[in-house]
């Protein structure tokens, strides 16, 4: 979780626009998690409010996550 949000911040700032139109991310998991951790839905849960976060401060129109 903490590698996307430092991603998407990182993706703002070096970007001219002020702004993203969108922000998907594709299977949220912690990298260093087996994928059949019991950890894995809580981190999931936290990506996305992070995600939700980021459009509620308007610096991105969509966000979501693909799989």
């Amino acid at each position: 979780m903490a590698k996307a949000i430092i991603g998407k911040n990182s993706a703002i700032s070096d970007s001219s626009q002020s702004y993203i139109d969108m922000v998907l991310i594709h299977y949220p998991k912690a990298s260093n998690l087996d994928e059949k951790d019991e950890r894995n839905p809580l981190h999931r849960k936290l990506t996305y409010l992070e995600l939700e976060k980021l459009k509620d401060s308007e610096k991105t129109q969509s966000v979501g996550v693909s799989n």
